[in-house]
């Protein structure tokens, strides 16, 4: 069974979820046909992401170097 998702923010082109006890940050990452990215973020990342467009692409640039450097 899928849990409850919490909007926890929705501007500058993300949407931040709880599911549980995890925060997750959804973005499209498509360039020209939509391919939508939910992605686990820290706290950290999160109330950074929330500050401005510039830090949210930040936590996102993060977020894709992580990802794919595992």
């Amino acid at each position: 069974m899928e849990g409850k998702e919490t909007v926890l923010f929705s501007d500058y082109g993300i949407e931040i979820i709880r599911k549980r006890d995890a925060i997750y940050i959804r973005y499209d990452a498509g360039e020209i046909v939509p391919r939508f990215v939910e992605s686990r973020i820290t706290e950290e990342e999160f109330y950074k992401a929330i500050k401005s467009p510039q830090d949210a692409y930040e936590v996102i640039l993060s977020i894709q170097e992580r990802e794919s450097n595992p």
